[in-house]
């Protein structure tokens, strides 16, 4: 993949670890971001997290994708408290995990700590900070977010008796969705055969996707009905056709 008239070309299905190759001089290019290596973890999960902390993680990693790593830098040296970028202390009190339990990086980034050092940005003073590290720091500067924390986790303040707070992990609509099925499939009630729990218990045994779509009630019922004469490929199929004509 090339870049800027191929002034840089990304090594083919390289990691994060991998260098970009400077094929020829330039200026130095903005920071962008990765989430490749996001997770969520005991205290840094996001599932209380509003629509209003959300929009201020987008707002800022906005103000600083029109930053270079030098422009960067020299805000913080001017200024720490503009963005509150600095390395994580590992020997902070209280803080709730070590270097190690981010195991899902890869082993050459973990295992280096003087090349790879992990980095927090703050959101806002109030709104905690996110975590991750740099794969190339001068030619292409990616920052891999792995750790959203927006309860101030990461590193404990003196201010406020080094308190951890409690997070839980939020799941996606899909992921929802499935512990839906699973819980139908588990505690079927249908008291004689039942072609929905069929048409469920098929999901696992083909290879196919689930699409999410919130129905209203009125017509959840009629598909019920439609489905003890047709089964919902049957349905769906002919709904498509009727709508391509």
């Amino acid at each position: 993949m090339a870049q800027n008239g191929n002034k840089y070309k990304l090594l083919a299905n390289q990691p994060a670890h991998k260098e970009l190759e400077n094929t020829s001089p330039t200026k130095l290019e903005n920071i962008t971001f990765s989430f490749e290596y996001f997770r969520q973890l005991d205290y840094f999960g996001i599932k209380e997290c509003d629509n209003t902390w959300f929009t201020g993680l987008l707002i800022r990693l906005s103000e600083i994708s029109k930053l270079t790593l030098q422009e960067l830098r020299n805000i913080q040296k001017q200024n720490e408290n503009t963005f509150r970028y600095h390395p994580v202390n590992w020997e902070q009190k209280n803080i709730p995990i070590v270097r190690n339990d981010i195991n899902w990086v890869p082993n050459v980034i973990i295992r280096n700590s003087d090349e790879y050092e992990f980095y927090q940005l703050s959101i806002s003073q109030s709104s905690g900070r996110f975590i991750g590290f740099w794969g190339n720091q001068e030619v292409h500067p990616i920052f891999y977010i792995v750790l959203l924390d927006p309860k101030h986790n990461i590193q404990p303040s003196k201010k406020h008796n080094y308190q951890v707070r409690t997070t839980y992990e939020a799941i996606s609509q899909y992921d929802t969705l499935k512990m839906h099925v699973s819980n139908a499939l588990a505690n079927n009630s249908c008291k004689q055969e039942c072609n929905l729990i069929k048409e469920l218990e098929l999901i696992n045994k083909k290879e196919c996707h689930i699409i999410y779509v919130d129905i209203e009630r009125d017509i959840e019922m009629e598909l019920a009905d439609l489905l003890e004469k047709y089964s919902l490929k049957e349905i769906i199929t002919t709904g498509i056709i009727q709508l391509m004509k």
